[in-house]
């Protein structure tokens, strides 16, 4: 049995658990050094820094879906550049953003560091003051608000702009409809900047979907017409994320 550290531990003093401790002697066990760049999963998955930051940024003009929604809101992870898509209102106010982001980002992933858009700096610190408001917490901007995002973010983001519009342009006022599919095929395609699927680069594996399963026994969660038809846009969406890579 092996067990592999990533190199950022080399040399340093493991602690375990005396019990655990005692049973390790029943095995035949090696501890190898693996380099970040040869294990990019282990190596981001043990990384001490937790400390979330994240990238907003805003596609507007988009086609108006029949809840009158016609701008997306991309937010990406600084450390994994894992990205979600909220489909919202251009005229929305701050304090609905804020709602919108405390339900579908801040429950399952919890509160960043820090915040940055490359909209007016205003506006993110606005939208701190108002986050942390709902969230009943005090806000030091001084060290929870940086100004400069860093290049790769950028990049990340410009290659989602150019995806979703991509996808906008196939299903035209529907994109609403088909944005939650956006999502879930980006993060759980395979980039090769990390040489891994985003999905498995937080969770250790890739995501599994039943909806795009062949139909087994007599049990099933969906009609065969729904998952040849989900199966579909899945497949066009991912035609439309690898043309927006090869641009």
């Amino acid at each position: 049995m092996t067990l592999v550290l990533g190199d950022h531990n080399k040399g340093k003093r493991a602690h375990y658990d005396k019990a655990g401790v005692d049973h390790i002697g029943d095995y035949d066990c090696s501890i190898k050094y693996h380099s970040g760049k040869d294990n990019v999963v282990a190596d981001v998955l043990s990384r001490k820094e937790t400390k979330k930051r994240i990238s907003i940024d805003f596609i507007t003009k988009l086609p108006k879906t029949t809840s009158g929604c016609n701008t997306i809101s991309v937010i990406v992870d600084g450390l994994t550049k894992s990205s979600h898509f909220l489909p919202i209102r251009e005229t929305d106010k701050l304090d609905k953003l804020t709602r919108i982001y405390l339900k579908e980002i801040v429950t399952g992933h919890g509160v960043p560091i820090s915040i940055v858009s490359d909209r007016d700096s205003r506006f993110t610190v606005h939208f701190w003051k108002s986050l942390h408001k709902a969230l009943g917490t005090r806000l030091d901007m001084s060290n929870a608000y940086h100004f400069l995002t860093d290049g790769q973010s950028e990049r990340t983001i410009q290659t989602l702009e150019d995806m979703v519009w991509a996808c906008v342009i196939d299903f035209g006022s529907s994109w609403e409809t088909h944005l939650p599919l956006v999502d879930f095929s980006y993060n759980n395609s395979y980039h090769t900047s990390i040489k891994v699927a985003l999905f498995k680069e937080l969770y250790g594996r890739k995501c599994r979907s039943r909806i795009c399963w062949a139909e087994v026994g007599k049990s099933q969660l969906t009609s065969p017409e729904l998952r040849h038809e989900t199966t579909k846009n899945i497949v066009q969406i991912r035609n439309c994320m690898a043309a927006s890579r090869d641009r």
